[in-house]
């Protein structure tokens, strides 16, 4: 009995590891806190089983990768992302039966439960943990599926020689460890390339948006001084206009004077560079698609939020909802934007096709990192984001606060 209970204390130590693994290299579960959990403690209770009844290697294997596997659906990665997690986590577990077994061959209960095993496990992880940030991007397919197979492949060599406990185990194990540190280096290096390759484009597509604010302002600017060089000419026909009574024909004549100044492409004048910039831009695609859309900011000239910070929030959410209207006959876009006693709120409110959404092409799925870039963004300000949708609504909330600390 008692050997039993170090085995399910070792076992749930093991959980545990295989969790902060998943969300070191998977990020957060779409699920809530505690779904999550119960879906480990699921996998627990399946793991533990299969080992106390049939105590298999190949099933021991099976109520690992196939409870992982399900898992790892639960999070907002790429098929790809989820089954190299899935089979590096049980390479790591197998690394570490192979390499305490081989040093210690049935010395202890402790060993034979598999408690140092997964001692040594956590030890791994939360040396990777510090190596291997977790990224808003995804690797490339051809990238991800490589690596899975190292990954796989690992797992084979594992059970070759899993039976035959000595030396040539000892290096084999060791062999197997430095295989998946530099697996995982390679995934690692692929997503800082990819990070980079993320971040040039967020940087392109903001100095688009800084021209086109520009051009605004000079053709701003190029009107102003149009009407400044003949407002003589103008004050004098209002004049008339009101010494004759002709009230309405001034007021007419007025308006028409504040509309030759109006610049069409300009739809958001806070003070705020940074903001007006990418809303003005984003709203200019938006009016090209013919969406009916509306525009609600309130906002200091100056904000603690980087300009860069800020770019990658307003550019993503409305690439999302720019992307989402492309596929939808029924345009409209709605944009909030509120500053209260210190805090941030943003939202954004779009429709769009649930039909496309449903059946959009895999790579399309894979390459949506914009609600993912907001949501790493948000975490240096405290900030949360909150998504709702409906069958032709999509709402995103956020909120953040305008400092650092």
């Amino acid at each position: 009995m008692s050997t039993i209970i170090l085995y399910l204390s070792s076992n749930l130590l093991h959980v545990y590891t295989i969790q902060i693994f998943f969300n070191m290299l998977l990020g957060n579960c779409i699920r809530k806190k505690q779904t999550e959990v119960l879906m480990f403690l699921g996998y627990f209770a399946v793991n533990s089983l299969g080992f106390i009844i049939f105590n298999n290697i190949f099933i021991n294997l099976t109520t690992n990768i196939i409870p992982l596997f399900l898992i790892s659906t639960q999070y907002n990665k790429s098929v790809g992302s989820k089954i190299f997690c899935t089979c590096s986590s049980c390479a790591l577990g197998m690394f570490a039966d192979l390499l305490i077994f081989s040093v210690f061959p049935h010395e202890s209960v402790l060993i034979q439960n598999g408690a140092v095993q997964s001692v040594l496990l956590l030890i791994f992880v939360f040396v990777l943990k510090h190596f291997v940030k977790n990224r808003e991007t995804f690797l490339k397919s051809n990238h991800i599926w490589f690596i899975s197979a190292i990954s796989l492949g690992t797992i084979v060599i594992g059970q070759l020689t899993i039976k035959d406990l000595n030396t040539k185990s000892l290096i084999v194990s060791v062999i197997l460890l430095i295989i998946n540190f530099l697996n995982f280096y390679m995934y690692d290096k692929d997503l800082k390339n990819l990070h980079m390759e993320h971040t040039l484009q967020l940087i392109k597509a903001s100095n688009r948006a800084y021209r086109n604010q520009i051009k605004i302002m000079n053709e701003s600017q190029k009107k102003i001084r149009f009407l400044k060089h003949d407002m003589k000419n103008h004050m004098h026909k209002v004049s008339n206009f009101i010494l004759n009574n002709e009230y309405e024909k001034a007021e007419k004549y007025i308006h028409d004077m504040m509309k030759a100044i109006t610049i069409d492409c300009e739809y958001v004048s806070t003070g705020n560079y940074d903001v007006d910039c990418q809303l003005n831009y984003k709203l200019s695609l938006a009016k090209e698609m013919n969406t009916d859309f509306s525009c609600d900011v309130s906002l200091p000239k100056k904000l603690a939020v980087s300009s860069f910070d800020m770019t990658t929030i307003l550019g993503n959410l409305l690439d999302n909802s720019l992307n989402a209207l492309t596929h939808t006959e029924n345009k409209q876009l709605k944009i909030s934007i509120k500053y209260l006693k210190g805090a941030i709120f943003i939202d954004v409110e779009n429709t769009y096709c649930r039909e496309y959404e449903d059946n959009k092409p895999r790579k399309e799925k894979d390459h949506g990192l914009g609600l993912l870039s907001v949501e790493h963004v948000l975490e240096k300000y405290h900030g949360i984001m909150k998504i709702k949708q409906t069958d032709t609504q999509f709402f995103v909330n956020v909120f953040m606060y305008n400092s650092l600390d």
